[in-house]
């Protein structure tokens, strides 16, 4: 998933202020097998929703690009989560022990904390309070 907002080096949460509907887009990939399916959830696995697949891939071992309107973005923080099904009924699990950021592990569920602030709060110049918190590895 392409994170939405602003990012928070340190601590890797992205910050959004409210809004009628976000954008989400990003790639699945199965190796020499099609993706079926993408399906995201904003509230950390608890529902999933479709997610539009684009054309088809170029290639047989390409990334198929996917995309979803995650809409009514209110305050609040938020888990984003992306899975995919490809064509021999295979997904990303949903055990998530060893999250590690960078996603190197092809098959680990993907997300994204997102904090979700009134509208005007990420103006320039604007004082956000941020607590700090520490990436859980």
């Amino acid at each position: 998933m392409i994170p939405p907002g602003v990012p928070d080096f340190f601590t890797r949460y992205r910050w959004l202020e409210e809004t009628s509907t976000v954008e989400l887009r990003g790639r699945a990939w199965a190796g020499g097998t099609t993706i079926v399916s993408a399906e995201v959830s904003t509230d950390d696995a608890v529902s999933w929703s479709p997610a539009q697949l684009d054309d088809a891939p170029v290639g047989k071992f390409a990334w198929i690009g996917w995309s979803f309107t995650w809409t009514n973005v209110t305050c609040g923080e938020y888990v984003l989560r992306t899975r995919a099904v490809d064509a021999l009924g295979n997904t990303q699990p949903d055990d998530d022990a060893a999250h590690d950021y960078y996603a190197m592990d092809v098959t680990k569920p993907q997300y994204v904390n997102v904090v979700v602030l009134p509208k005007g709060s990420l103006n320039a110049g604007a004082n956000v309070k941020v607590p700090i918190r520490f990436p859980s590895y």
